[in-house]
C-alpha cells in the first residue's frame, strides 16, 4: 500500500528555494513509518486492531483498539483510540507494539470527547531546577533543547546553564549523554538519583579487577 502524500512529505527531503530539510531515515523509523501507514488505513476503514503491547515498565498485555488518530510528536509515533479492554480512550506508542493483527472486523465510530486527544496522555514527570557548568563543545546541544535563554556566565571555554530536567531515567540519560563536558553545580536530589541510576548501569557489568576504579565526577 502507498502512504498518502501528506505522510510521504513528513519523511522526504523538503527543498523550498533556500530552505532544505532532510529527515532522519533510520531502519527502525522506516519500520514504524510502515506501521503508521497501516494504522492510517485502519482508521479510514474503521477496522478493529489487536496487538500485544509493552508498557513503560516492560509489562506485556493484549489490547483490542478502535483506532481514531495517528500522532507524530517529538520524533515518535502514537496511535490513539478506544481500548475495548479498558473501556476508555487510550494512547499507545507504536515502538512498544510487539505483535499486531488488523482484524477483518469493522466498528461504528464513537463520538470523541472534546480535547480527548489534545495531549499524548502520559503523566508528566517531576521537573527540578538543575544548574550545570559545561564546556562550549556542548553549547549547541543545550541551545537546541532549551534555547540560548538558559545560558549565562559564558567564557571562551565554559558556560553556565539553568535547566529544568525530569527527575527520571530520561533526565539522567540526558546528562550522561554530555559525558565529561558537564558538571552539575547544585540539585543534590537530582545528583542522588543520578548516582543510583549509574549504580544500576554499572551493576550490569560486575568486575573483580582490583585495578578498576570508578571515577566519581561529583566528588
Amino acid at each position: 500500500m502507498k502512504p498518502s502524500k501528506k505522510m510521504r512529505a513528513m519523511y522526504q527531503p523538503e527543498d523550498h528555494g533556500n530552505l532544505y530539510i532532510q529527515h532522519a531515515d533510520w531502519t527502525g523509523s522506516e519500520e514504524l513509518k510502515q506501521l503508521a501507514v497501516q494504522f492510517n488505513l485502519a482508521i479510514e476503514k474503521h477496522q478493529l486492531v489487536q496487538f500485544s503491547y509493552s508498557d513503560r515498565e516492560g509489562n506485556v498485555t493484549m489490547r483490542q483498539l478502535e483506532p481514531y488518530r495517528l500522532t507524530y510528536k517529538s520524533e515518535r509515533w502514537y496511535i490513539q483510540g478506544y481500548s475495548l479492554e479498558r473501556q476508555a480512550f487510550r494512547t499507545f506508542r507504536l515502538s512498544r507494539i510487539r505483535t499486531i493483527e488488523f482484524l477483518p472486523v469493522t466498528f461504528q465510530p464513537r463520538e470523541i470527547p472534546i480535547g480527548q486527544f489534545d495531549n499524548i496522555g502520559y503523566e508528566l514527570p517531576k521537573f527540578v531546577p538543575v544548574t550545570i557548568l559545561a564546556d562550549n563543545i556542548v553549547r549547541d546541544v543545550i541551545v537546541e533543547r532549551f534555547s540560548s535563554r538558559v545560558i549565562s556566565d559564558e567564557s571562551k571555554t565554559h558556560f553556565r546553564a539553568h535547566l529544568q530536567l525530569p527527575q527520571t531515567d530520561s533526565g539522567y540519560r540526558f546528562i550522561l549523554s554530555l559525558g565529561v563536558h558537564v558538571k552539575i553545580c547544585d540539585a543534590p536530589q537530582f545528583v542522588t538519583g543520578l548516582r543510583i541510576y549509574l549504580g544500576r548501569v554499572l551493576g550490569q557489568y560486575p568486575t573483580t579487577d582490583p585495578q578498576f576504579k570508578l571515577f566519581n565526577p561529583f566528588d
